[in-house]
Order: C-alpha cells, then sequence, then structure tokens
C-alpha cells in the first residue's frame, strides 16, 4: 500500500515527501506509544505498581503479630498491673487503635486487591478482630473498672486468648494468599517489562525498516525520473543531440511537468529547425533563379550588342553602295545628256526613294535596338530588386537562426545548472561523502 501510494503517478515530489513524513511521523508515534503503555504499567503509581503497594500494605497490616490486636491484647496486660492514671490512658490508647483499625478496613473496602483476599480482610479478619475488640470493650474493661483482677486476667487468658488466637489464624491464611499474590504482581510486572521490552524493540526494528523502505521508495522514485532526465538532457546537449528524442515520464509531479516544458521547447527547436531548412532550400532555389535570370540578362545583352553591329554595319555596308549608284547615275548623264529630263527626274526619284528606304530601315532598326535595351534595362532592375529581397530575407533568417542559437543555448546552461543540482542531491540521498562538486561558474557551457 505504501508503496502504490509513493510510486503513483499522480503524485508530486512534495506530496511524496509529505507522506513520508507523514509516516515517518507514525513509525515514531507507534514507538512513543508502546514505550508510553509498557512505561505506563511498570511506573511509580501505576497499575502493577499499585498492586504491589497494596499487597506490601496488606502484608504490613497482618504480618505477626498482627499491629492492632497485638497492641490491643499488649494494653490488656498492662491493664492488670497499672494505677488508675495508667489504666485511663491505656483506655484512650485501645479507643485509638480500634478507630485506626476501623480507618483501614475502609481503605481495604475502597482497594482493588484480590477478590479472595479482599473477602477474607473484610470479613474473617475483621470479624475476629472486632469481637476482640467487643470482649475486650464490655467484659474486660468493666473488670479492670471495677478491679476485678481475677476475672481480668481469666478473660485475658481465656477468651481474649481465644478470640487472639482465631485472629492469628485468618491472618496466617491471608499471609500465606498475600505472598502469593505479590509474587504473582511481581511475575507480572516482570512480565510486563520483558513484553514490552520486545515489543519496543520489535516495534523499533519495525519503525526503522519502515523509514528506510519508505525513504528508498521515496528516493528510487525521485531519481528515476531525474536520471530520465539527465540522460536525455546529456544527449541533447552533446554535438550528435537528436532533437527527435523526448521526455517519456508519466506522473504527475514538479520532474514530469519540467519534461513536458521540455518536450515543448524540443518541439519548438524541431520546429525552427525545419524552417531553417526550408528557408535554406528557398535560398538555394532563389540563387538558381537569380543566376538564370543573369544568363538571361547576359544573352539578352550580347543580342543587343550583336543588333547594335548589324545595324551599324548595315549603315556602313549602304554607304559605297549610295555613292557607286551616284557615281553610276552621274556617269550616265554625262554619257546621256541628252536624256529627257523626265527620265532624269525618274532615275533622280528612284534613286531617293531608295536612300529613304534605306534610311528607314536604319531608323526602324535603331528604334527597336533602343526599345529592347530599355526593357533589358527594366528586366536589369526587377532583377535588382528581386536580389534586394532575397539578401533581405536571407539576412532577416540569419538574424532568427541566431536567436535559436541563443535560446537552445540558454535552456542548455539551464538545463546543466538543472542537472548539477540533481546530482548534488543524488548525492546527498545516497549520503556520498566522496563526491566533489565545483562552483556554479564551471557550467560546461560556459
Amino acid at each position: 500500500m505504501v508503496y502504490i501510494l509513493i510510486q503513483g503517478s499522480m503524485m508530486t515530489i512534495k506530496l511524496r515527501l509529505i507522506l513520508a513524513a507523514i509516516l515517518s511521523m507514525l513509525v515514531v508515534a507507534l514507538v512513543i506509544g508502546v514505550s508510553f503503555i509498557t512505561i505506563n504499567a511498570v511506573q511509580i503509581k501505576g497499575e502493577l505498581y499499585t498492586k504491589i503497594i497494596l499487597s506490601k500494605d496488606l502484608l504490613a497490616d497482618i504480618l505477626p503479630p498482627p499491629e492492632h490486636i497485638i497492641e490491643t491484647r499488649l494494653i490488656t496486660y498492662a491493664m492488670l498491673t497499672s494505677d488508675t492514671a495508667q489504666i485511663a490512658e491505656l483506655k484512650t490508647k485501645l479507643l485509638a487503635l480500634k478507630k485506626e483499625f476501623m480507618n483501614r478496613q475502609a481503605y481495604w473496602f475502597e482497594s482493588d486487591v484480590e477478590s479472595s483476599m479482599k473477602k477474607l480482610v473484610l470479613n474473617e479478619v475483621k470479624n475476629s478482630a472486632l469481637s476482640y475488640f467487643e470482649i475486650t470493650e464490655k467484659e474486660f474493661l468493666p473488670a479492670i473498672d471495677t478491679h476485678d483482677l481475677n476475672k481480668a486476667q481469666a478473660l485475658v487468658l481465656g477468651k481474649l486468648k481465644t478470640a487472639y488466637d482465631t485472629h492469628r489464624n485468618y491472618v496466617d491464611q491471608l499471609v500465606i494468599l498475600a505472598n502469593q499474590e505479590a509474587q504473582k504482581d511481581e511475575a507480572r510486572a516482570d512480565s510486563a517489562l520483558q513484553r514490552g521490552f520486545i515489543t519496543l524493540l520489535l516495534t523499533a526494528f519495525l519503525g526503522v525498516f519502515l523509514l528506510l523502505s519508505i525513504l528508498a521508495l521515496t528516493s528510487r522514485s525521485i531519481l528515476k525520473n531525474i536520471n530520465r532526465l539527465k540522460s536525455i538532457a546529456e544527449s541533447l546537449a552533446s554535438e550528435q543531440g537528436d532533437l527527435s528524442n523526448r521526455l517519456a515520464i508519466v506522473s504527475s509531479d514538479e520532474i514530469a511537468q519540467t519534461s513536458r516544458n521540455f518536450n515543448l521547447l524540443f518541439d519548438k527547436f524541431e520546429q525552427n529547425v525545419l524552417l531553417a531548412k526550408e528557408e535554406e532550400k528557398k535560398i538555394k532555389e532563389a540563387n538558381e533563379q537569380i543566376h538564370q535570370h543573369m544568363k538571361r540578362s547576359q544573352l539578352m545583352i550580347s543580342l543587343t550588342d550583336l543588333m547594335s553591329e548589324g545595324a551599324i554595319h548595315g549603315s556602313l555596308a549602304i554607304q559605297p553602295t549610295m555613292q557607286t549608284t551616284i557615281g553610276t547615275l552621274q556617269s550616265i548623264l554625262k554619257l546621256n545628256d541628252q536624256t529627257s529630263i523626265v527620265v532624269q527626274n525618274v532615275h533622280q526619284s528612284t534613286a531617293i526613294n531608295i536612300l529613304k528606304q534605306n534610311a528607314e530601315t536604319m531608323v526602324e532598326s535603331s528604334e527597336s535596338t533602343e526599345t529592347y535595351v530599355k526593357a533589358s534595362v527594366q528586366e536589369v532592375e526587377c532583377f535588382k530588386e528581386s536580389l534586394g529581397e532575397l539578401t533581405t530575407n536571407a539576412n532577416a533568417i540569419r538574424r532568427e537562426n541566431l536567436l535559436i542559437s541563443y535560446d537552445i543555448f540558454i535552456e542548455l546552461a539551464k538545463l546543466d545548472h538543472i542537472i548539477f543540482k540533481l546530482n548534488a542531491y543524488n548525492t546527498l540521498f545516497k549520503n556520498d561523502a566522496k563526491t566533489t562538486f565545483g562552483d556554479h561558474h564551471q557550467c560546461r557551457l560556459g
């Protein structure tokens, strides 16, 4: 039952320690209770002590010669040879002895002495003593008062002696019973002491065993989860730490709550790592696209250069042709002076139209080249903007990864600090005096 309570997954460390303290208090209270019962049984004014004292009192009252009756008998003997003044004093002593005897009977009536002895004291012993007192008061004292010494002496040697012997016989029986009861009380006291000592010893051993078991179970329950936490922390702190590892602790104590918080933290770390990998992949794709755009831009620039060179070469090629045509026409004009002005105008118009067409072709080529160059410049500007955005995103990702690494370092430092403390607690539980610890500035993470 205790093992189930201490090992319960729904109990916190605080509750386990409180339960261990309560059980320890119960064990101590049990030992104290057994000790109290044993001591109370044999202590001064305890139950057995009272019975022993009663037996001693009884023996003091009844051991031969019986105090009250022997004193009375001695007084009766003394009265036979006393004068009037002495007789008056002896009568006072007789009354005091009887009164004291009756008071003792009231004491025995209220006592818890053994029933057979109590019956003997209150009946036979009492009645025989009262008979002695009655003979003394009703027969002996009147004889003394009348100075009838012969009668008084006859009573002393006759009825009073018989009454004394009867009383003495009952007292002897009571002495035997009292001695037997006193021996029984002493034997019971010795037995109670032995039983109490054995019970106390067994209770102490059982208490120590229970305390050690409770402490062992509590320590095992706590250190088991602490060792799991320590092992996973060491695994994560290593260079080949696997962020997919989780702390599988099924409990409701503080260590389980800490493990759940670590699991949530590791989930965030793993998500950040996945996001970083995705961003890295996107950056690679963006770099490839940039390279492709750069290749296309270089191709377009090369084509533009080629087209410009072609237009220039075309213009240079047309110029000699025009000069040759003009020279030919001039030769024809010189040789054919008589060709009509209309023919010359036609030839001239034809040449001019040809020149216009060539000029328009050059202008159109130049305009298309200018338009293509402008488009290339715009594409280059767009490429610069895209490249700037990618650079900004890369810087943001770098800063985010740096912050994540800082967070990971901080959490690992906290975890190492916790492991440092847990090792210290474990050493205290095991009472290991050989283990040494540095201060908290000697953390493995700086």
